[in-house]
C-alpha cells in the first residue's frame, strides 16, 4: 500500500498502485471514505483537490476532501505526462502529451483548456510548472526536433518560448513566479528567465554526471534549485542568496503554506528552511 498525503493538511490518502480503490483516512486513522477506482491519487497543499488517475494515464477524475467528484469532473488526454499544483490557491495545471491542457481551481472549475498541439506536426508535451497564485503556468515540450520553455498567463495564452540547447526525453523541473520569472532547472545547467522571456542567468553545473531528477521550487519569495551538490536559493532574477551543501540526494521540494518557508524532503530527512531578510 501507498500514502498521499497533503504537506500542510490532515488526513492522507491511501491506495495500490494496481489497486481497485482510493481511501480516505483522517489524521487518527478513522477511515473516512472508500471510492472504487483503479488509479493513483495526487493531492493538493491542504488536501481540498486530489487528482485520480487512471492507471492508463488517460483521464484524470477530480474530487473534493469528501470524495466527492467537483467542477470538471474529469479530463481527458493522450497520456498524462505531467500536472503541478499552485502553493497558494490549491488550483492545478494538468498536462497531456498529446497537448490537451488543463487550468483549474481549488474547486476544479476551469480556468482553461486548450488543445496546444497540432495534429499535423510533430507535438509531444512533457513537463508543467504552475505560479503560488495561478498568474502563470509553464510548460515544457518537443515541437519538430527542438525543446521548447512556454509561459503562459492565465487564460492560457503564449507569453513567451524559450528554446533549450537540446532535446530531453524527461521531464524537466521548473518553477515560476507570479511575476512572470522562470527557472529551469536542466540536468547540466540552471537558467532563470525574465517576465519578458529573456534569459538573465545561465549557471553551468560542475558535475560530471548530471541526473534527470533535479529540485525546481518557488516559495513566493525565492526560488530553489540543486547544483553540483549544493542547494541554491534566489532571488527572482537569478541572484544568489544562500547556499547549502546537501549530503542525500534528490529532494523533493514540498509547499508550507508560507512564502517565506520551504519544506525539502530527500530519502531519509525533511528540512524546513526560511529566507531571513
Amino acid at each position: 500500500e501507498k500514502v498521499e498525503t497533503p504537506s500542510t493538511g490532515s488526513g492522507y490518502l491511501l491506495y495500490e498502485k494496481i489497486g481497485e480503490n482510493v481511501e480516505f483516512y483522517s489524521s487518527y486513522g478513522e477511515k473516512l471514505w472508500k471510492m472504487p477506482f483503479k488509479s493513483y491519487p495526487r493531492t493538493s497543499r491542504q488536501g481540498n483537490l486530489s487528482l485520480l488517475i487512471s492507471g492508463d494515464n488517460n483521464q484524470v477524475i477530480t474530487v473534493d476532501k469528501n470524495g466527492a467528484k467537483i467542477g470538471i469532473e474529469k479530463m481527458d488526454g493522450r497520456f498524462l505526462s505531467d500536472y503541478a499544483f499552485s502553493n497558494n490557491t490549491e488550483g492545478a495545471f494538468i498536462v497531456f502529451a498529446g497537448g490537451e491542457l488543463f487550468l483549474i481551481n481549488s474547486k476544479a472549475e476551469p480556468l482553461f483548456q486548450l488543445f496546444a498541439g497540432n495534429d499535423k506536426e510533430l507535438y509531444f508535451f512533457k513537463s508543467a510548472a504552475l505560479s503560488p497564485n495561478m498568474n502563470f503556468s509553464a510548460v515544457h515540450f518537443l515541437y519538430k526536433d527542438s525543446d521548447y520553455f512556454r509561459l503562459m498567463n492565465n487564460k492560457g495564452e503564449k507569453v513567451y518560448d524559450v528554446k533549450f540547447p537540446r532535446v530531453y526525453p524527461h521531464k524537466i523541473f521548473m518553477a515560476v513566479s507570479d511575476e512572470g520569472y522562470s527557472l529551469i532547472n536542466l540536468p547540466e545547467r540552471i537558467i532563470f528567465v525574465s517576465s519578458e522571456g529573456k534569459v538573465i542567468q545561465d549557471i553551468k553545473k560542475q558535475s560530471k554526471t548530471p541526473t534527470v531528477f533535479q529540485t525546481a521550487f518557488y516559495t513566493g519569495k525565492m526560488f530553489v534549485a540543486n547544483a553540483s551538490g549544493e542547494l541554491g536559493f534566489y532571488d527572482k532574477t537569478g541572484k544568489l542568496l544562500n547556499k547549502h551543501y546537501i549530503f542525500d540526494t534528490p529532494f523533493r521540494a514540498l509547499p508550507s503554506g508560507k512564502e517565506d518557508v520551504v519544506f525539502l524532503e530527500s530519502r531519509s530527512y525533511l528540512f524546513t528552511f526560511q529566507l531571513i531578510e
